[in-house]
């Protein structure tokens, strides 16, 4: 989806791509870029992941947390991207929590070195996947807008019909 048909689903929202005094510096520009390239490739946020969860989705959730984590931690984002981000970090901290699935364990399925676990997850934790996903829609709508980067069409599907 390109970020202009995301710039027409703004109904009434204030966002600073109309704001004259921002202008995105090209290195930040590529670290959305890279961003949302990394989390398109996360299935976990679009797969229907039906009643049973793998690890692999499980995994693939740690893996958005220690990016978006690594990604913060160096302090250098400016707080236009920062504001984005750190809400769909805690909503993978949360669906990580809901599915009872301490830190040492989300570590070792970010790359999995043994057979896939299939598990069944209290409904509380299918609450929290729809959070995860509702809330990066959000924000990676907001981060392509901002910043001019087009979307992949899986992706785009978790962005809002509206932001009114």
């Amino acid at each position: 989806m390109r970020y202009q048909e995301i710039v027409a689903r703004l109904d009434g929202f204030d966002t600073p791509i109309f704001d004259r005094t921002m202008t995105p510096s090209d290195q930040d520009r590529n670290t959305v870029r890279g961003l949302i390239a990394f989390l398109e490739d996360r299935r976990a946020l679009y797969e229907n992941p039906d009643r049973e969860v793998t690890d692999r989705l499980i995994g693939s959730i740690a893996q958005i947390r220690q990016r978006l984590s690594d990604t913060l931690a160096t302090g250098e984002l400016p707080e236009t991207i920062s504001e984005l981000l750190k809400p769909i970090r805690a909503a993978c901290r949360d669906f990580l929590s809901a599915a009872e699935i301490g830190d040492a364990e989300a570590k070792a399925l970010i790359i999995p070195s043994g057979p896939n676990e299939v598990r069944v997850l209290k409904p509380k934790a299918y609450f929290k996947l729809k959070s995860l996903r509702d809330t990066a829609g959000h924000n990676i709508g907001l981060l392509a807008v901002r910043y001019g980067i087009n979307v992949e069409d899986q992706v785009a599907d978790l962005i809002p019909a509206s932001y009114a």
